[in-house]
Order: structure tokens, then C-alpha cells, then sequence
């Protein structure tokens, strides 16, 4: 069974897999996980990616954090329904500037609302391949989509009856993970 794409699923366009994003996330009952495994992605009508595209790492990483507070009530309100929210992060070293400069600031102002955040070093893993997914609860998966330039192009609705397989890989990623802040130490030491 294939993963990175799946085999089965329900093909959203960005519109439809936005939609489906809410419902889920307003009825999921005790885990959000997201795995990202792309080294950069590409956001091209938010003005932080705007930002960091142009070398303006200081403005990119203020916009970002600021992007993100903005969400406080998205995780306040899944925190209170008694949501856990895990990232793992996936990443190459060296890291690219991608994640120094402009995932990393992101990650920190997510820990801040709630969000426990890992990272999985690539040497690390024995995963042959892996991509972007969300996990929620046990039984629902989205499996991200990016055109060539990392932008995002929908998803891949998992059926529950082959959820296991991200299930176990979500818990595999979790045991070969660090902390997001020992992870940093580890880089600037």
C-alpha cells in the first residue's frame, strides 16, 4: 500500500479540502497530528512568505509569529474540547533557511498556543519516503498535495478503514523525534 500518494482516497481540490479541514477539526475528540516532510513549501499570497522570498528574514519571522497568534482561538478551542496537537516536523540537515528563518519562529509561537512540536532528523528515520499528512483522532487522514514549487494543491481524503497505516507511522515519527527546543540546542551547540 502506497502512502505518499495513497492509494485510496477521495481527491479534494484546495477549496473542498478547506472545507473538509473545519468540519473535522470542529468534531475531532482527542488528536490533531500533522507531519511535515516537505524541506520548503511555498505560500506566495501570504505576506510573511512574501517576506522571507525576498530575503527579509526579521519582517518574515514577525508576520509569521503574528499569523500565527492570530489563531489563538482555533487552539484554545481545541485544547478546551480536550484536543492533544502534535507537529512533527521532518527535516535534512543542514536545515535549509526555510526552516531556520521562517518555520522554526512559526513553531515557537504554535508551542505557545498549546501545540507540542518534534523534530524527526531525516537520519534519524528509516522511512523510504514520507509526506505531509494530518491525523485526527484514529481514523481520519488528509494527505497534503504541492505543485512543483511547494504550493499547496489539496488533499488526499483517507478512507477510515486505511487509516492504521498513518496511525502507526504518526507513532513511529513521535519515537524518533526531539523536542523542538532540544532539537535547537542540539544545532546551536
Amino acid at each position: 500500500m502506497s502512502l505518499f500518494p495513497p492509494d485510496t482516497g477521495e481527491l479534494l481540490d484546495e477549496e473542498a479540502f478547506d472545507k473538509r479541514f473545519d468540519a473535522v477539526w470542529a468534531t475531532a475528540r482527542s488528536r490533531f497530528f500533522k507531519c511535515e516532510a516537505r524541506q520548503t513549501y511555498a505560500e506566495p499570497d501570504d505576506p510573511s512568505f512574501q517576506a522571507f522570498a525576498r530575503g527579509d528574514f526579521a519582517e518574515a519571522r514577525r508576520l509569521v509569529v503574528e499569523r500565527v497568534r492570530e489563531q489563538q482561538p482555533m487552539y484554545a478551542d481545541a485544547l478546551a474540547r480536550g484536543l492533544t496537537l502534535t507537529r512533527v516536523r521532518v527535516a535534512e540537515l543542514p536545515l535549509t533557511p526555510y526552516l531556520s528563518e521562517y518555520e522554526i519562529p512559526s513553531y515557537r509561537a504554535s508551542q505557545e498556543l498549546g501545540e507540542r512540536i518534534f523534530v524527526a532528523t531525516t537520519d534519524r528515520l528509516s522511512e523510504p519516503e514520507l509526506g505531509d499528512f494530518l491525523l485526527f483522532d484514529s481514523d481520519t487522514v488528509f494527505v497534503h498535495r504541492h505543485d512543483a514549487d511547494g504550493k499547496p494543491d489539496g488533499a488526499w481524503l483517507v478512507a477510515a478503514t486505511d487509516a492504521a497505516p498513518y496511525v502507526a507511522l504518526a507513532e513511529r515519527l513521535l519515537s524518533r523525534s526531539r523536542q523542538l527546543e532540544d532539537f535547537i540546542a542540539e544545532q546551536t551547540s
